[in-house]
């Protein structure tokens, strides 16, 4: 007779993990997770791995949701932006899920080298969001991608510039 397996509980990598979208044309999964309950989804916005060890970098640039801005000519590139806007852009929601949106995007502002996805990023998601409440979370880590971007990069994007507007600075 075999040893049952003990039960555990299913990790964030996951639980829920059926509910991202499988490729860049899965409309479908953005609009169901919309009709769910935030609680339902928050985990999955950037997914760590799952042990790591510094300096290894701690985000996962294939799997969660924010991983699908990485190209903003995607399909589901600006469905998943506005998605994600909704845990913000709503005081009553920013109180319960805007920290795992502040907390993904600071992991991406401090490690990523994917300068487009970045790019994409602040652009479609960082400057949409609520001002106010955007520079008190994410000031930090703004300040902090601005100073490690390397010089062709910044000029390539102006990373310069659209930092200074998320931070409200004259350009």
């Amino acid at each position: 007779m075999s040893t049952p397996t003990p039960y555990t509980l299913p990790t964030p990598r996951q639980r829920n993990a059926h509910l991202l979208p499988q490729n860049k044309h899965d409309e479908k999964a953005i609009s169901h997770l919309s009709t769910l309950d935030p609680s339902e989804w928050t985990h999955l916005i950037l997914i760590p791995y799952p042990t790591t060890v510094p300096p290894t970098p701690t985000i996962d640039t294939a799997t969660g949701l924010l991983p699908w801005l990485q190209d903003i000519n995607w399909p589901i590139a600006k469905p998943t932006a506005t998605l994600l806007l909704t845990l913000v852009n709503d005081p009553s929601r920013r109180k319960f899920y805007g920290h795992a949106l502040a907390k993904a995007l600071n992991a991406l502002l401090a490690e990523s080298e994917d300068w487009a996805w970045c790019y994409w990023v602040l652009v479609h998601v960082v400057l949409e969001m609520d001002r106010e409440w955007m520079r008190r979370v994410l000031e930090g880590g703004l300040r902090g991608f601005r100073e490690r971007v390397p010089g062709e990069e910044e000029r390539g994007w102006e990373f310069g510039m659209v930092v200074a507007e998320c931070l409200g600075e004259e350009v």
